[in-house]
Formats: structure tokens, sequence, C-alpha cells
């Protein structure tokens, strides 16, 4: 636990050192100062742990999907470096062996994505980004479908657990979905007109 002036005075550093990660497309310190954020804490009222990540949640570098498929590709690197896997090993193994490998790739991959698509929702990353990151990367994967059918019900139970159905921030969710929903209708409206005005100047034969 630390206290509330070293407390302070790390997160100003953590911010400066998000912005320039952001700056400089630095995505692997990036990851790093994320897992920090929610590592650290101080004693808040009621002797509840108050995280760092609440002080930095609001810096762009969160609201940028290029950040989330750096850091992802970024720890699916990192773990393919930590178990030793290259190009020259895979040219080496048999058929079975490969087969091995792809299930086991197709394992790590479901476990990074899962936690990262946790990650964006609980530093604010919009919920339909959310999902269409999540549906890229298993596309670019190749993850089964069950796979991609797990982690996208998985982010609906995290919705629920980090904004309950009576909260402020789910109903700014809510009132987000609505505004794209419009905005999409808005956006299609123009195409849909005049096929109606032709219809209604076209006499049945």
């Amino acid at each position: 636990m630390l206290s509330d002036e070293s407390f302070d005075m790390l997160v100003d550093l953590l911010l400066l050192g998000l912005s320039e990660c952001h700056r400089s497309n630095d995505p692997r310190s990036g990851r790093l100062i994320m897992n920090m954020v929610q590592t650290f804490y101080r004693e808040g009222e009621d002797d509840e742990h108050e995280y760092m990540q609440v002080h930095v949640r609001n810096h762009d570098i969160w609201k940028d999907i290029r950040f989330w498929e750096g850091v992802f590709f970024d720890a699916l690197q990192v773990e393919k470096e930590r178990q030793g896997k290259s190009a020259h090993q895979w040219r080496e193994l048999g058929d079975e062996e490969r087969e091995e490998r792809i299930v086991n790739d197709q394992h790590v991959v479901f476990g990074q994505l899962g936690s990262y698509a946790f990650n964006m929702l609980a530093f604010g990353m919009d919920v339909e980004e959310s999902k269409n990151f999540v549906e890229k990367m298993c596309s670019i994967n190749e993850l089964p479908q069950e796979y991609h059918e797990m982690i996208l019900a998985n982010i609906e139970m995290t919705l629920e657990k980090l904004y309950p159905e009576d909260s402020e921030e789910r109903q700014k969710l809510k009132k987000e979905e609505w505004r794209r929903a419009e905005k999409k209708v808005k956006e299609i409206l123009p195409f849909f007109n005049p096929v109606q005005r032709m219809s209604q100047h076209i006499s049945p034969s």
C-alpha cells in the first residue's frame, strides 16, 4: 500500500508515461503500465482499495483501438518467446506435433483475447469496438467458432459485473448504443428515400 503523496506522484508519472507510449506507439511499455495501475492502490473510504486504474482511466490511449491491437499482439509474441517457439522449429515438427502446436496456440490466443477484452471494458473502451476487436482477432488467428462465442458471451457477463443494470455507467452505455443506432439510420435513410419517392409515382399495372 502506498502513502497518499507517493500514490499521487506515481499516478502523475504513469500518466506522463502513457502519453509517451501513445505518442511513440509503444504497446509493450503501455501494457506494463496497464498492469501496474491494476496492482498499486491506497486505502480509500471504508478500507476499500483505491486502485490507480481509476485515476488513469480517462487517458486517450485506452480509446485507441491501435493500442489494443498492439498490446494484444505483443502479449502473444512474449508468450511465444517464453515457450521458445519459432518458425524454424515449426519446419522440424511432424504432422502430429504441428497439430498439437496449433491447438496450444489457439488456447494461448483464447486466453489472451479474453483477458484483453475484459481490460478494454474495464478501461472504458466502447463496447461495440471491443466486440469488433474480438471478432477481428478471432478471424486473424483462426479461432474456432466456439471460442469466439465464449469470449463474446464473457463480454456480456463482464458488462453486468462492471456496470450493473441500474448503474449510471450502464445508462451511459445504453445512451451511446442508441446514438450509434440513430446515426446509422440517418446514414441509410438517403438511400431509401429516393426509392420510396419513385415507388409513389409508379402506378400499378
